[in-house]
């Protein structure tokens, strides 16, 4: 079944009801730029022991002490390199953490898409698939989701699919075989304020396939 990642928690109520309703990952900004960025110290507060393995926190262009700073601070189960990272940061980062889950962005509009998961996921554990932007994510808008069929089974297994996913497509997003949906303004009744109704309707489009 295709897991559900709530992208942009940024407090403790939309956290908790978030893991209620059955979502299966929380993604957390430790970007900047983002408009729903929390800082370290808020990090260490929202990610307590308990919820680590379900943990994802995302950044952009951190370097590899930047992520081993937030790593031994915070301790997630997955990190989210969502910039221009290399693959050699992602080695290293895995190299001094194994145990933490490496998710590496990929363009979505590459012409050697699958080539470039391939290279991406001798690195990393999974990789995210999102519409490229001027910035980095949280644009809520989508890209053209039949280029995921140029991808293996294999491949779309250990992929993230993001941008413009709604409770009105989620169902569609699933079906490509994905490791997981990846959702952040679609969950939203403003930036970084979750929406109840619209997480549970996503939890049970999914839930139902």
């Amino acid at each position: 079944m295709t897991l559900i990642k709530i992208c942009g928690i940024t407090n403790k109520l939309d956290r908790d009801f978030c893991l209620d309703a059955g979502v299966d990952l929380l993604g957390f900004n430790f970007y900047p730029g983002s408009k729903r960025y929390v800082d370290i110290e808020k990090l260490e507060v929202l990610v307590p022991e308990k919820l680590r393995d379900v943990s994802v926190i995302v950044g952009v262009n951190m370097g590899t002490r930047g992520w081993e700073n937030v790593i031994r601070r915070v301790h997630p189960g997955y990190i989210q390199m969502h910039g221009d990272e290399t693959l050699d940061e992602a080695c290293s980062v895995k190299k001094t953490f194994p145990d933490v889950k490496i998710i590496k962005r990929i363009d979505s509009s590459s012409e050697v898409l699958e080539e470039e998961a391939g290279k991406a996921l001798e690195a990393a554990d999974f990789v995210i698939c999102d519409a490229s932007g001027d910035f980095y994510g949280g644009s809520g808008k989508s890209f053209d989701w039949s280029l995921l069929e140029k991808l293996s089974a294999d491949i779309r297994g250990r992929l993230f699919l993001a941008g413009g996913i709604t409770h009105e497509n989620v169902s569609r997003a699933s079906s490509y075989g994905v490791y997981a949906v990846d959702i952040a303004t679609g969950s939203e009744s403003e930036p970084g304020r979750k929406s109840k109704g619209k997480v549970e309707k996503i939890v049970r489009q999914v839930k139902s396939l």
